[in-house]
């Protein structure tokens, strides 16, 4: 039998800043205008499409909108004057969570053996659960890097939420890292989910589970949507894309990057590309034209990008801008 993977419980301000982060960072890149989701200043229990951002006074400097997409210590490090200042200005009052995590430890165990016995590639690489109860966001959300497979698997759950709601994420967080998971629609992962919550041996643990997937496809409350959109735009987000090309010169955010003849051909690649992936063979022939076939290198690909990554950090970017996936190619997030 598999050795059953830990959870941990961690709230803190930290955690909690970096919840808001996160949630600006999708709102700058507009994907909950897109996927119309709720943002609103206060909460609607149980209502999946439904994001709490509450009003905070820095969400006027400029800086909190461009510290996304890092993930947890990668903030801390590589931006960590441009955190500590946000720090400072974010009134953090601790979260009582002991009632939810009593409910989830009751059944974590059997809850995740049920979950090894039908996907027994799910979780192999991960040892630890971290559970992060939280005031913000969606009802249950997942906060982990998907430059590789984590050892430590985190994920946010607003204090309102329930157990299946941290389970059913775990779930999908998994599915999303399959290789051919680009190949089925959000709705179709979900259905998964949904089929393995009301038909399967875990149905027992959950006895009171809604599927979520009716929800999110009932007729969208128009004036919820209204005023969502209108207290979005009181941020002053500048949506544009990240990554522009003028004159042969990529820019960030209007800023020059300077690439090798060979990184800017990829990067052009890239930003075509977007938001679809960069095959390895795309890759592959924007660095070596016609003899791609005869120089084809995984090892030269892999280098060019880590290359690339090293010097989006070195303009205050961050590395996850580019996303890996495995067997596939590389997207950058523009």
């Amino acid at each position: 039998m598999r050795k059953p993977l830990q959870v941990k419980f961690i709230s803190n301000k930290d955690t909690e800043l970096l919840n808001l982060i996160g949630i600006g960072w999708r709102i700058s890149k507009k994907f909950y205008k897109e996927s119309s989701y709720y943002v609103l200043p206060y909460i609607i229990p149980n209502n999946p499409r439904a994001i709490f951002f509450p009003k905070m006074s820095f969400y006027s400097n400029q800086k909190f909108w461009r510290l996304g997409p890092y993930y947890g210590d990668e903030i801390v490090v590589d931006r960590k004057k441009s955190y500590n200042t946000l720090l400072k200005q974010f009134q953090y009052d601790p979260i009582n969570y002991t009632n939810q995590q009593k409910a989830i430890t009751s059944i974590f165990t059997r809850s995740f053996q049920i979950c090894s016995d039908i996907f027994p590639s799910f979780w192999t690489t991960t040892s630890t659960i971290i559970v992060m109860p939280t005031r913000y966001g969606s009802i249950a959300s997942e906060y982990s890097s998907q430059r590789k497979p984590p050892k430590i698997c985190k994920f946010y759950m607003r204090t309102d939420a329930k157990p299946e709601n941290l389970f059913y994420i775990m779930l999908l967080e998994q599915i999303n890292r399959l290789p051919s998971y680009k190949e089925y629609s959000w709705s179709e992962r979900m259905a998964v989910c949904e089929h393995f919550f009301k038909y399967s041996k875990i149905a027992a643990l959950f006895p009171d589970y809604k599927k979520i997937l009716p929800l999110l496809k009932n007729d969208i409350d128009q004036q919820l949507l209204a005023e969502s959109e209108k207290y979005q735009q009181n941020f002053g987000v500048n949506p544009q894309n990240i990554f522009t090309i003028k004159e042969n010169t990529i820019l960030a955010f209007n800023t020059p990057i300077m690439f090798t003849q060979q990184e800017k051909d990829v990067m052009i690649k890239l930003i075509e590309k977007s938001p679809m992936i960069a095959s390895l063979d795309d890759i592959a022939n924007a660095m070596w034209g016609s003899n791609a076939t005869d120089k084809f290198s995984l090892y030269a690909i892999n280098q060019c990008i880590s290359m690339i990554r090293k010097k989006l950090k070195q303009n205050n970017l961050s590395p996850n801008l580019i996303e890996t996936f495995r067997g596939q190619g590389y997207r950058v997030v523009s």
